[in-house]
């Protein structure tokens, strides 16, 4: 993140979920956060935020969906992704409600494809990029995440 560019007129910020899982979030935002600041992040906040009325022509969800594991937790962050984008809308998660393959407890598939056919009514799945090294039982070479690219009906 710290090689990152960002033209100075453009609004931004990084939303960083720290779900209280091992993987070390609080130490590791820590060692970034002076680098991050002054690569020019307007904000480093930990915690999914509350619905500002902050608007953008692309919002961004890269892993965190199946991070949510609270249905009124999932629930808030997509009414809060949907809210922020203007035009697209990426999402970088898995799609299924299969967790029978237990993965922790700070992993809760879902199939956020149904929450927006349901609670998104003018959003449409452009795209869909599958993972070129979908995950067969081994974290440290693979994801059961894919790109999911919405648009606005009137977005193309």
């Amino acid at each position: 993140m710290t090689r990152l560019t960002i033209p100075s007129r453009v609004k931004w910020e990084v939303l960083i979920v720290n779900n209280n899982c091992t993987d070390r979030t609080d130490e590791i935002v820590k060692s970034f956060e002076d680098s991050c600041r002054s690569a020019g992040y307007s904000r480093l906040d930990r915690q999914v935020p509350r619905a500002r009325g902050e608007r953008a022509d692309l919002a961004l969800s890269l892993d965190v969906i199946y991070h949510l594991v609270e249905d009124r937790v999932f629930e808030d962050y997509m009414r809060t992704l949907v809210a922020a984008a203007h035009r697209y809308m990426i999402i970088y998660a898995s799609n299924s409600d299969d967790n029978r393959e237990y993965q922790g407890p700070h992993i809760k598939h879902r199939k956020f494809s149904t929450w927006l056919q349901r609670n998104a009514l003018g959003w449409e799945l452009l795209e869909h990029i599958p993972n070129r090294y979908p995950y067969r039982g081994d974290y440290t070479e693979a994801s059961f995440a894919e790109f999911f690219i919405y648009g606005r009906a009137k977005a193309k």
